[in-house]
């Protein structure tokens, strides 16, 4: 299955518990389906980006 989960933030930004719990929730998830995220970041409008974490989690 394809899950999409958004948060303001996303590890290793972290200013609180939302973004720890969808960082875990994300990779929970990846060992069985592909999960993108998708988040902000200071500074992204210039110039977004695409990354994919050593879990394979697509942010």
């Amino acid at each position: 299955m394809k899950i999409c989960l958004v948060s303001n933030l996303y590890p290793p930004l972290i200013q609180g518990g939302a973004e720890i719990y969808v960082g875990r929730l994300a990779r929970a998830l990846a060992e069985e389906h592909q999960v993108v995220v998708v988040t902000t970041e200071p500074g992204a409008h210039l110039s977004p980006s695409r990354e994919v974490s050593p879990d394979g989690i697509v942010v």
